[in-house]
């Protein structure tokens, strides 16, 4: 069997995951007593050669996420700048 390192969707840790064969693009599993096919990179998992890429790949992601936090907390900080400098025009 190979040994291949599984990131899920929405979560922040790696599964080692047992697999039967892989080709280019998919992992068999078992599943009873037949296989199961899944995509190496998908919406739902990705499917990683070693831990290490499994873990580069989380750590790329929540820098991704960090990066648009800022962003977007830069963002607000001006517009609430710019609410609050706003006067009222009867005075």
């Amino acid at each position: 069997m190979i040994t291949k390192y599984v990131v899920g969707w929405s979560k922040d840790n790696i599964e080692t995951v047992e697999v039967l064969r892989e080709t280019e693009k998919c992992v068999f599993t078992a599943s009873g007593n037949s296989e199961r096919r899944h995509n190496k990179i998908s919406d739902w998992a990705r499917y990683y050669d070693s831990w290490s890429d499994a873990y580069d790949y989380l750590i790329k992601q929540v820098e991704n996420s960090v990066s648009a936090a800022e962003s977007k907390f830069k963002i607000e900080c001006d517009r609430r700048v710019k609410i609050e400098s706003l006067r009222d025009p009867s005075k």
